[in-house]
């Protein structure tokens, strides 16, 4: 017992000695001691309390005021840094503590160590060149489990667009709660400058969301999508749903058709009759029974459906599927019918370009190109954090294509 007891004394007197001017007291406990020997841990006393407080780590504190510099512009891609002494008296803090820091700035990829020459800003760094694809659903490979066929695309194509001077980073399940995965990583980055920008495919979640208050109070430009509405907090670029529905029934009245049906996504009966309104307007007819809205994961339904209709006394001579996941089930319906495309029956399809939906029978493809919309909300956000004057809201360019072959590739 009196050989532990002056082993702990010295072990105490030791510490005291080399960890001068932080004392360690007599209320200190021997387990702290030696979590000060082995983990470096530094302890202070706290006068008004009565026990020992720990020292805060700073070095999220220095690596945080570098990230703002560089994304406020204060710091310049490729300029040099100061000495890691220099910086250390800067901060008011210890070299090893700057070291730190500097590392985890160079693994995120704000600074580049080159050797004796010094530490450099990166010529890309994350708070510049680096943005945000948020999506509302968890990509799935399969596509008959496939939920939002869009933002599935989207993001294929964003790992296509990602290069040194522009990186995509995709953010999945991004549905409006606060614990999802995809959520807690995208806070992380916006509260620590890691994104320039960022791109939400479904706007109506991400606006509720308390990312969009960080967006807004760290000046970072955000981008929507949105089929239908608008939000004033958020520039657009429309891939407007109600625009390809008229354009696709013009088309339709332009090469002689006169009775259409519509095999739309999953709609309300607002939504219903605003589409009977628009055919109508187009100048041609319909039934209540042509119209339909069903959810993108009724594959065998819509298959179903399409055979029946095909079935009547009266048919549609022109079928137009306004969402691109039911192409395939929808022109399945059409085989198992016996119907002769195009002679008996002209089919129009929305497409996403450049990934056609397969078809089984010839089709004509109208819709937007994700390529054009991804480079479009990209070039907004530069525009916006360049301080030029951008408009709040961009129409997609809508494309139609004739006749699609059957023997196209399958680009699922």
């Amino acid at each position: 017992m009196k050989a532990a007891f002056q082993a702990k004394r010295k072990t105490r007197q030791f510490v005291s000695f080399i960890l001068c001017p932080i004392q360690i007291s007599n209320n200190v406990a021997f387990g702290q001691v030696r979590n000060v020997l082995q983990h470096g841990r530094t302890w202070r006393k706290n006068e008004a309390r009565g026990y020992m407080a720990r020292i805060p780590d700073v070095t999220p504190v220095i690596a945080d005021w570098f990230r703002r510099a560089v994304a406020r512009g204060r710091l310049r891609p490729c300029s040099r840094l100061p000495t890691r002494h220099q910086i250390a008296r800067l901060q008011r803090a210890s070299v090893n503590t700057v070291q730190r820091a500097m590392l985890q700035l160079e693994r995120e990829g704000f600074i580049v160590s080159r050797g004796p020459r010094g530490t450099f800003i990166s010529e890309y760094p994350p708070a510049t060149c680096r943005y945000g694809l948020v999506l509302a659903h968890y990509r799935s490979s399969d596509p008959r489990t496939r939920i939002d066929q869009f933002g599935f695309l989207l993001a294929r194509e964003a790992e296509k667009l990602s290069n040194t001077s522009r990186c995509l980073v995709v953010y999945e399940g991004v549905s409006g709660h606060v614990d999802d995965p995809g959520y807690v990583r995208l806070e992380d980055d916006l509260r620590h400058f890691r994104l320039a920008g960022v791109i939400c495919v479904v706007p109506y979640f991400f606006a509720r969301l308390p990312a969009m208050a960080i967006c807004r109070r760290n000046g970072l430009p955000v981008v929507g999508l949105p089929a239908h509405g608008g939000f004033r907090s958020m520039m657009m670029v429309r891939p407007d749903a109600d625009k390809v529905l008229r354009e696709g029934l013009r088309r339709l009245a332009e090469s002689g058709a006169r009775r259409v049906a519509l095999l739309m996504q999953e709609a309300d009966e607002s939504a219903i009759a605003k589409a009977c309104r628009a055919v109508r307007h187009a100048g041609l007819e319909t039934r209540p029974h042509w119209v339909l809205g069903l959810p993108g994961l009724a594959r065998m339904t819509a298959r179903r459906v399409v055979h029946l209709m095909m079935l009547g006394r009266e048919r549609p001579d022109a079928l137009f599927i306004t969402d691109d996941i039911l192409v395939e089930p929808a022109t399945l319906g059409l085989v198992d019918a016996g119907v002769d495309v195009p002679a008996e029956l002209r089919v129009l399809a929305e497409c996403n370009f450049p990934y056609p939906t397969r078809s089984h029978v010839a089709a004509d493809r109208i819709g937007f190109s994700v390529t054009e919309i991804l480079r479009t909300s990209l070039d907004l956000i530069d525009a916006a954090r360049n301080g030029k004057k951008v408009p709040s809201e961009v129409y997609a360019r809508i494309i139609h294509e004739t006749k699609q072959s059957l023997k196209a590739p399958d680009r699922k």
